[in-house]
């Protein structure tokens, strides 16, 4: 194992009762947290091994999760770091095991983060960010975990029924949410930008030889524009959309891989979120025309098909 990092937090700043690692909440039952401590231990065990940030910077994913615990027990070996960060190694362990897999790829890029960028403050990043999770009923893992996500803003988010968001997109959107502060809004559009790939978009620019066809996708009002023969586009962002619903969370409205797009043109109710609804629309109709989402089967209305652009657009 490599030489650890010789950063240690200041003394006035250490966390009192680390021990207490699980914080509770009336609405959504008792939650785990990786507490300041904890995060510090998994920092200075990454530093050096196969965690070692490159120095632009990376989005971690599953696959660089299993060396994890075994550079834990290593380090405890070799520099008794549980003593270090007065941490319980097996308490920690206990939450690893049970933390969805897509907040601990955020938790280490927040470390990897912290060691490529902030090296000179890196206990006050390090400790600005929480990981909180429960078994709630909220987007579905391994082993019947759950995972209640937070707005960086601190505020829970739960998804709406039914919900408007894909599987595959979970991941990114999870990492998209931690990094999105309210500041107090009712509604919330963002497009949250990162570093590098974070998946595919469906969204995409069209042009006169493309093959489109218009249709009603599953829980929608009016029909999409769609182009088949095309394949989803690399993307770095991920778009949410959020509506509040108590001062202590947000619904989530929608939210997908890729950028901002305008509204759908049959969609009026959002059009009146906007200052100037004449306006809106005629942004959307003319974003439309030049793009369209890959032609997916499985998320449409069968006998909603045609080629005829509907009046809308």
């Amino acid at each position: 194992m490599k030489p650890k990092s010789t950063y240690t937090a200041p003394a006035a700043s250490m966390p009192g009762n680390t021990r207490n690692n699980s914080v509770s909440n009336s609405r959504y039952q008792e939650q785990l947290r990786i507490c300041d401590n904890e995060i510090l231990l998994i920092a200075d065990v990454s530093n050096g091994t196969t965690f070692t940030p490159h120095p632009a910077g990376c989005v971690m994913t599953t696959s660089d999760l299993s060396a994890l615990n075994y550079d834990i027990h290593d380090a405890q070996g070799f520099d008794n770091v549980a003593e270090k960060w007065d941490v319980s190694i097996s308490e920690l362990l206990y939450k690893l095991e049970r933390m969805p897999a897509a907040m601990k790829v955020e938790l280490l890029n927040h470390i990897v983060e912290g060691w490529a960028f902030h090296k000179d403050n890196l206990y006050d990043f390090l400790k600005s960010r929480r990981f909180v999770f429960s078994p709630l009923n909220v987007i579905e893992e391994q082993k019947n975990y759950f995972i209640a996500p937070r707005l960086a803003s601190r505020e829970i988010v739960v998804d709406r029924e039914p919900s408007h968001v894909k599987s595959s997109d979970f991941e990114a959107i999870l990492h998209a949410l931690s990094r999105v502060s309210s500041n107090n809004r009712q509604f919330i559009e963002q497009e949250v930008q990162f570093p590098g790939e974070i998946g595919f978009t469906t969204c995409v620019e069209t042009g006169a030889d493309d093959d489109i066809v218009f249709a009603q996708r599953k829980g929608r009002s009016g029909k999409t524009r769609f182009v088949r023969g095309r394949t989803p586009q690399r993307s770095n962002s991920v778009f949410v959309v959020l509506k509040r619903e108590t001062p202590q969370n947000y619904v989530l409205i929608t939210a997908f891989i890729g950028s901002k797009p305008e509204p759908e043109p049959w969609d009026s109710r959002a059009f009146a979120h906007k200052p100037n609804p004449a306006i809106a629309s005629a942004n959307s109709k003319t974003f439309w025309a030049g793009h369209a989402l890959v032609w997916d089967e499985k998320c449409i209305v069968q006998g909603t098909e045609t080629t005829t652009a509907p009046d809308c657009f």
